[in-house]
């Protein structure tokens, strides 16, 4: 009777095994290959890394060659417009709306922000006179919103991460 009763349960655990395998899961119900993953961040659950490794190193830079410039052909127009242009490292994440609506506020006209990548703005003078006048500043004015303000030229090379 103890023989029966026995090969009763191992045919039962055979029939959830099968159950588990077939569902792709393991018989706890994780994901194969899911170890342990209870408590750690979703980056330390991925790399398979251990709560002994929490004080992780930030990644590296990125290397010249996953960098790239665009170039092309400037119209004389617009070639004309972006010398009155700079090109300006924004502190925070904002749009570009936000941004220039932060400076309008402050009672700063005749200027357009564009975002060209990331944090660079492209700030656009609608006369010559505002821009000479800015310059003369050496743009003190823009340093609220702006932690780099440099003249646009047409080998300023802002570089981009490839996607």
């Amino acid at each position: 009777m103890g023989m029966a009763s026995t090969s009763h349960s191992n045919g039962k655990d055979e029939l959830i095994n099968a159950q588990h395998q077939s569902s792709g899961r393991t018989k706890a119900g994780q994901e194969p290959g899911m170890k342990d993953v209870k408590g750690k961040s979703y980056l330390q659950a991925l790399t398979g890394a251990t709560n002994d490794l929490m004080s992780t190193t930030p990644p590296s830079p990125p290397s010249p060659s996953s960098l790239r410039l665009c170039s092309g052909l400037i119209e004389v127009e617009t070639l004309r417009w972006l010398e009155t242009s700079l090109i300006g490292l924004c502190k925070s994440a904002c749009d570009p709306k936000t941004v220039a609506t932060l400076i309008r506020n402050e009672g700063i006209k005749g200027i357009s922000i564009r975002r060209v990548i990331g944090f660079h703005y492209l700030i656009s003078f609608d006369d010559k006179s505002k821009f000479e006048e800015g310059q003369i500043d050496n743009w003190s004015w823009l340093e609220k919103w702006f932690c780099k303000i440099e003249i646009w030229t047409p080998n300023s090379g802002i570089k981009a991460r490839r996607c």
